[in-house]
């Protein structure tokens, strides 16, 4: 919003104006090193008439700060099979290894801390697309969001066997739906994010059934979801306008606020750590930690893990490993030959 409001006073002659707002979006991460943005301050008709100026060559510079890497995890595995795609990563501290699911190759794969990869499934049960996908470490159950062009599912596998125990689908047929990821709460409840109607699902533990649990206006699309570790509070990321809490007994909503600085919209992987939360966003280029309050509702501060790296290249989701965390950095392998990339940031 802000890059749009810049090039349109830069249109009307309001460059005064216009500089303003270049410097909000560029501070909020709109620059040209994040890959998605084709057109940019760089390349826009909108400022020509403002090129030759001293201000916008002093400008000029000052924005390509925002621009600057930052690089503080490294790589912890890069996945041998090519063209995986993984959307999801979980991790089993029991086994000590990693789950990771494949859109392109419709499977779930077992990764070693060393990136030694087996296949768990995938080609059977009806398992497809994979998205989110999370271990309940108590059931010892692997849950696992996934889609077909008839439905789309949530899949319950036994991690000793790899048997598939249960599949809750909704057609797509007779609704436009679409899960997308899903979180474990301690009494082994499971909560699903719908990113079509952006609407919350639930089985309990208790009931074992697909049901609604929250739709409510005026959200656009959910993504990423996280519990928090008492189990009192559910976090839900919407890509287009920021973080949601929602209290799981009064099923109250509120939209977690910030200081303007950051941005805490586009996040797609999701996590609750020790009153943190941990969230990939991919259209930003950025892996992060969001501080809270006592009653988390609002950001208090961010501290950002990596930033346009060369490693990174639509990162997706993350999970805690031990005192880690690791996220898939480069979904597409686009910097290693179609080999993905799994990175790691050790915590304070």
């Amino acid at each position: 919003m802000h890059y749009l409001t810049a090039r349109l006073h830069a249109r009307m002659g309001n460059r005064r104006m216009a500089v303003k707002h270049l410097r909000m979006a560029a501070a909020l991460g709109f620059t040209p090193a994040v890959p998605f943005n084709k057109i940019h301050w760089g390349n826009d008709a909108a400022f020509d008439a403002m090129r030759t100026e001293p201000e916008f060559r002093v400008l000029n510079q000052e924005l390509k700060r925002y621009e600057r890497p930052i690089q503080r995890s490294r790589v912890a595995f890069v996945l041998e099979e090519q063209g995986l795609e993984p959307e999801g990563i979980a991790y089993d501290e029991l086994l000590n290894c990693f789950y990771l699911g494949s859109g392109a190759r419709k499977k779930i794969i077992k990764v070693s801390p060393q990136g030694v990869a087996t296949d768990f499934t995938g080609g059977q049960d009806g398992l497809d697309t994979v998205l989110g996908l999370h271990v309940d470490p108590i059931r010892r159950w692997l849950w696992v969001c996934s889609q077909t062009e008839a439905s789309t599912d949530v899949f319950r596998y036994d991690l000793v066997s790899g048997s598939l125990l249960k599949r809750y689908s909704l057609s797509r047929l007779e609704g436009n739906h679409s899960f997308n990821d899903l979180a474990i709460h301690p009494s082994g409840d499971v909560y699903i994010t719908e990113s079509i109607r952006d609407d919350i699902y639930l089985i309990s533990h208790t009931r074992d059934r697909l049901e609604l649990f929250f739709s409510r206006e005026p959200f656009v699309s959910f993504n990423g979801v996280a519990v928090s570790d008492d189990g009192e509070s559910l976090f839900v990321a919407d890509a287009l306008i920021g973080i949601y809490k929602v209290d799981l007994v009064s099923r109250d909503c509120v939209l977690l606020t910030h200081e303007p600085l950051f941005d805490s919209s586009n996040v797609d992987g999701l996590v609750f750590f020790r009153d943190h939360l941990y969230a990939v966003q991919p259209g930003l280029n950025t892996v992060c930690r969001f501080g809270l309050n006592k009653d988390r509702s609002r950001i208090t501060g961010r501290s950002v893990f990596e930033q346009n790296s060369v490693r990174l290249n639509w990162p997706t989701t993350g999970v805690i490993a031990g005192n880690s965390f690791y996220f898939i950095a480069d979904t597409q392998g686009d910097s290693n030959g179609g080999h993905a990339v799994v990175m790691k940031t050790d915590l304070d």
